[in-house]
């Protein structure tokens, strides 16, 4: 992304899609030829035993955690660079800078998050990183200044991907690995919630204001947080 929006400067967008479909068409050639030995399990799926898993709370707990913890990261991370140079115009020359250390920062949470979550599992880990995000979302929605506001934006991204990799290994954990319809209804709740809370946040800015996108992502870790607290089952 900061790369593409350096290229803009000097090549049509046309010209930069047709490189990145090239990209794309020389990635599926690769794993077209690499994977062609890889067997496939095809064992019928019980639906009966997969729909068993509803029954467990904590199954119950990482599928609405993934719902509202998501609404809040997506719904902000979509209008991300609205949000800084509409806030602070200043910054619109070094947005490309600023969107590597944004995936530099995601890459450094889902790195981290995986060594705490071995270290003191993955609800400590959620719990930890879902208080994280309601205070950076509350920084965020008071903070005047850039270089504050650019420091927790980095760290909010920072806790998405931290908090994505406790989900996508709670509901492992939850089913004892035992369900791939889960893990993949849980992925589709990710994607789903992303999207909804994009639809919010327009709304939001349309009526309020494009700061208050920080307010969605403080009521949505709230509500995550209470969830987990109310859901946890040992």
């Amino acid at each position: 992304l900061p790369l593409c929006r350096l290229l803009i400067q000097y090549y049509s967008w046309q010209s930069i899609y047709f490189v990145l479909i090239a990209f794309m068409v020389l990635g599926l050639i690769y794993y077209m030829l690499q994977l062609h030995n890889v067997t496939v399990n095809s064992g019928v799926i019980d639906f009966k035993h997969e729909l068993s898993f509803f029954k467990n709370k904590n199954v119950i707990r990482v599928l609405l955690s993934s719902l509202f913890i998501f609404m809040g990261y997506g719904g902000f991370n979509t209008y991300c660079t609205p949000y800084i140079v509409e806030r602070f115009p200043h910054l619109e020359p070094a947005m490309s800078i600023i969107l590597f250390l944004i995936g530099l920062s995601s890459f450094i949470g889902n790195l981290i998050g995986g060594r705490i979550c071995d270290k003191i599992g993955y609800h400590k880990s959620l719990f930890i990183g879902i208080t994280a995000q309601i205070i950076t979302g509350i920084i965020l929605f008071m903070s005047p200044f850039w270089w504050l506001s650019l420091v927790f934006i980095l760290i909010m991204m920072f806790n998405g991907w931290f908090n994505g990799l406790q989900l996508n290994t709670g509901i492992n954990v939850a089913c004892q690995r035992q369900s791939s319809l889960l893990v993949s209804i849980n992925g589709s709740i990710i994607q789903f919630a992303s999207a909804l809370g994009a639809s919010i946040n327009a709304m939001m800015i349309s009526s309020l204001g494009i700061n208050w996108i920080a307010m969605t992502l403080i009521i949505c870790s709230i509500i995550a947080i209470i969830i987990n607290i109310t859901l946890n089952q040992k």
